[in-house]
C-alpha cells in the first residue's frame, strides 16, 4: 500500500533538512508517475515533538497517500562490519521493502554490511559512506541509494564523489557512516581496519 518511505530527522519540533526529503520524494513520484506530496504541509498537520531528536518515518504511495510515525531516535553503532557481494540488490528509490539487504545482513553475521557492486563500494545497510584518506572525504558516486545527507555534504564541498574499489580501501584511514538520522557530526569517525 506504502512503497516508499522517508525517515526524517525532526530536532527540537523542526525538519532541518527537510528540503533534501522533498527533493527525492518529488524524483521518486515523478518516476512513478505520482501525485505530488509536500511534506512541509504533512508537518504542518502533524503533532512534532517540541524538545529532543526523533525520527519521523513517512510512508507514502503514487497516490498521494501518506502514513507518518514520529519515535524517539537512539542511534545504534557497529561492533562488526563485513564486506558483501551485493551485485543482485537494486535499491534506487527508498522503498519500505528492504528484504535483500536485510537476508544479506543476516547472512553476514556481522551488525552491518557495506554493500559491493561490480567491485565498487556503494552503501552499508541504512546509510552511506565516506570515506577519508588523511587529506579529502571520499564517497561512491554509485551509491545504492542518493541519501539526504549525502546530497547535503557533496553541496557543501565536504565530500567529493569518486569510485571507490574494494581493492582500494587501504589507500583510506578512516570512514563514516551517514544517513538523515545520523549527521556529519553526529557519526563516529571509525578505522579501515574494523571493515572483514
Amino acid at each position: 500500500m506504502y512503497p516508499f518511505f522517508e525517515s526524517i530527522r525532526l530536532l527540537n519540533g523542526i525538519a532541518p533538512d527537510l528540503n533534501y526529503h522533498q527533493a527525492r520524494v518529488n524524483r521518486t513520484i515523478s518516476d512513478h508517475r505520482g501525485a505530488p506530496i509536500d511534506l512541509e504541509l504533512l508537518m504542518q498537520q502533524e503533532k512534532q515533538p517540541a524538545q529532543g531528536l526523533h525520527k519521523w518515518r513517512v510512508s507514502y504511495n503514487t497516490q498521494g497517500d501518506t502514513k507518518s510515525v514520529i519515535q524517539v531516535y537512539t542511534a545504534h553503532h557497529p561492533s562488526k562490519i563485513k564486506l558483501m557481494d551485493a551485485d543482485h540488490i537494486i535499491y534506487r528509490y527508498k522503498y519500505e521493502n528492504r528484504e535483500a539487504i536485510h537476508q544479506l545482513l543476516s547472512k553476514s553475521g556481522a551488525s552491518d554490511i557495506f554493500m559491493i557492486r561490480k567491485g565498487l563500494l556503494t552503501d552499508a545497510s541504512y546509510a552511506n559512506l565516506a570515506f577519508f584518506n588523511g587529506a579529502e572525504w571520499h564517497t561512491p558516486k554509485t551509491p545504492m541509494l542518493e541519501g539526504t545527507q549525502r546530497a547535503k555534504l557533496i553541496e557543501q564541498a565536504v565530500l567529493i564523489e569518486k569510485d571507490i574499489y574494494v581493492d582500494q580501501l587501504s589507500q583510506y584511514q578512516s570512514f563514516k557512516r551517514i544517513n538523515a538520522m545520523m549527521t556529519w557530526d553526529d557519526s563516529p569517525e571509525l578505522p579501515i581496519s574494523m571493515l572483514g
